[in-house]
């Protein structure tokens, strides 16, 4: 669980809200931990889709 709470302080600091950071450690535990993906490619993948999922939303 030590890597949850680095990702969780990593995502906090990136600028993730508080209900972004808690889908993000699901996302992480459910799909990137499975395949072996290192937590700071994990990270970079889910400020991706956070930052693509704002921006699609600003659009509507």
């Amino acid at each position: 669980m030590e890597e949850v709470q680095r990702l969780e302080k990593i995502l906090r600091e990136k600028g993730l809200t508080e209900e972004q950071v808690k889908a993000g450690v699901k996302y992480y535990l459910n799909f990137c931990k499975r395949h072996d993906l290192n937590l700071a490619k994990s990270v970079r993948m889910i400020v991706q889709m956070v930052k693509g999922m704002r921006e699609y939303y600003e659009k509507m």
